[in-house]
């Protein structure tokens, strides 16, 4: 700070001493003029040169003040601070152990698909017709024989439907001999004649071919198992016990069969989980934590233990109950189980193989996958009869190809159903050429035509052309009744009603796949009762029969043959 007063004061001194020549040299001038003469060019002597006079203030003496330095430093004395610390006592650490067990294991989620429904519209254009000639041929040929459709009688019946025997009885006097005589016949054939046989009898409204609704065949469940406790097609998720015979094996057949009911029921197929020979303490680890039915087919093996008691069931008892609020599927053990639900009520199905010799087992397993032969299977076990079977109905299928590919159209509407709905298609066209003796596939295309548009409103999976000379104006519809809840039946029902005001429909025939058919063979007669009954009130026009497929002769079999076979089964 005194450094710079002095350069202040320095400043001032030298602005002073500046001021002081210039005042000394105005005041001189005139004593020196004739040194300015000397200087001044010799013209301008009388100039003069005037220097102004500024006179500055005096200087403030603060700025002319000394400051001196410093140099002492001041003595800074040291402080003494007391820092309190906390002392902190530890206990000894109370600790008490407990042993877990890790489940290490991750159940595997099933990725789902949702699928959509979208309502297709097609706008209906009028069929083009087709010109197949090349040229005129003038060759004057025999016209083909013409068709008429079949004439039928009406006979006045009233009150309930009656039998065959009991219209005679009461209708004597308006009925001839002729036609009386014509209705026993037919009735004596439908019992004892094939079915070839049975096509040539005409068909006359108000006489059942098949009974009395309760004579009933046994369904294909009943055929192979004993059950106790419930149906195992029912609406909720079932427990089932299975009670192996010895040197046997039916847990494939049963696994088949569950599937096939998760696939009405659901739609797509559930996920398998299998699990063999596990012991009853691994059980209660592992499999007790993660087992449900919901979607799935849950198939455990318990080895034998005495301790698979009721105590072991009741340990259990918390999993299953969990079935009241899961979808459907299936728990199967391979034990009868010994337990009874306390706060909901379960499905619990308890069954047992029904013994059966080699040759019934094959003559069972062929019905169910097609009539396929099995004259070479010589395995005891069930099990094994079954996938073979199952095998060579699944070949048959593929190995229909050309013509018959190219002459048969896929319904784009179908998704999961499809692996089985168009290789069904595909055998039905091939009988159908087969029998009309259609070798090429232009007369395949025109007289038996797929997923045909040119009827209006109704697009059948196969429509024969009235121009042929065998099944003019018939319909074959393929049902697989896969993903329609707990009432598979009623699509039959909206497949057949559809066609009850088509005039131009001589008979409607569905075809199921064979196991499908034997699940459903009772529901199906009730339903052809039915018909026959709103034939004769003059509902509907239009016959109708029920087939499943016979692969090893090629040929559609119909619901009466089948369940005389179903009939002969019972009588080994």
């Amino acid at each position: 700070m005194r450094m710079k007063k002095e350069e202040v004061g320095e400043e001032y001194s030298e602005e002073e001493e500046r001021w002081r020549k210039e005042k000394e040299l105005k005041v001189t001038v005139p004593e020196k003029e004739e040194e300015i003469t000397e200087i001044t060019p010799p013209k301008k002597e009388e100039e003069r040169a005037e220097i102004p006079f500024i006179k500055l203030e005096k200087v403030s003496e603060l700025g002319l003040k000394k400051l001196e330095l410093c140099e002492e430093i001041p003595k800074i004395e040291k402080e003494g601070r007391t820092i309190p610390v906390p002392i902190i006592k530890l206990q000894e650490p109370s600790l008490m152990l407990r042993e877990y067990e890790l489940d290490y294991k991750i159940p595997h989620i099933e990725k789902t698909k949702r699928l959509l429904t979208v309502p297709i519209i097609r706008a209906k254009l009028p069929p083009k017709p087709s010109i197949l000639l090349a040229e005129f041929d003038k060759e004057i040929r025999k016209p083909s024989k013409i068709v008429l459709p079949k004439v039928r009688v009406p006979i006045y019946q009233k009150g309930i439907i009656a039998s065959p025997k009991f219209l005679l009885e009461s209708f004597d006097s308006t009925i001839s001999e002729q036609l009386k005589e014509r209705l026993e016949r037919k009735e004596e054939a439908k019992r004892e004649l094939p079915i070839e046989s049975i096509e040539k009898i005409e068909a006359e409204p108000g006489v059942p071919s098949l009974g009395a609704e309760g004579e009933e065949v046994p369904e294909l469940f009943n055929l192979i198992f004993s059950t106790s406790g419930g149906k195992i097609d029912s609406d909720n998720p079932k427990v089932i016990g299975l009670k192996e015979l010895e040197n046997d094996a039916h847990i494939g057949v049963l696994r088949t069969l569950c599937m096939r009911i998760y696939r009405e029921k659901v739609g797509g197929k559930p996920k398998p989980i299998i699990i063999s020979k596990i012991r009853k303490d691994e059980f209660k680890r592992e499999v007790e934590k993660w087992m449900e039915a919901e979607d799935r087919i849950f198939s455990v093996g318990l080895e034998d233990s005495k301790g698979l008691d009721k105590d072991f069931w009741d340990s259990v008892q918390d999993r299953i109950e969990e079935l009241f609020s899961q979808r459907f599927g299936f728990i199967i053990f391979n034990k009868p189980i010994f337990f009874f639900p306390k706060h909901h009520i379960v499905d619990i199905i308890n069954i047992e193989p029904k013994k059966m010799s080699l040759e019934l087992k094959k003559e069972i397993a062929s019905i169910i996958w097609g009539f396929v032969r099995l004259d070479d299977v010589d395995s005891p076990r069930f099990d094994h009869i079954f996938e073979v079977a199952r095998k060579r109905f699944e070949t048959k299928l593929r190995e229909i190809g050309e013509p018959y590919l190219t002459a048969t159209k896929r319904d784009k509407g179908l998704h999961e159903a499809d692996d089985l709905h168009y290789p069904i298609k595909l055998f039905i066209v091939k009988y159908l050429a087969r029998e009309m003796n259609l070798k090429h596939l232009d007369q395949i295309k025109e007289m038996i035509q797929t997923e045909y548009e040119g009827l209006g409103d109704y697009r059948p999976d196969i429509y024969v052309a009235p121009s042929a000379e065998k099944f003019a104006n018939q319909i074959f519809e393929v049902e697989t009744l896969f993903g329609q809840g707990n009432y598979p039946l009623k699509k039959i029902d909206e497949t057949i009603e559809k066609y009850e005001k088509a005039s131009w429909a001589h008979k409607v025939n569905i075809i199921l796949d064979n196991l499908t058919f034997l699940r459903h063979i009772n529901e199906l007669r009730k339903k052809m009762n039915l018909h026959r009954s709103l034939q004769i009130k003059g509902k509907r026009k239009f016959d109708l029969e029920f087939y499943t497929l016979d692969l090893q002769n090629e040929k559609l079999i119909s619901l009466l043959d089948v369940a005389e076979k179903l009939k002969q089964c019972l009588e080994h």
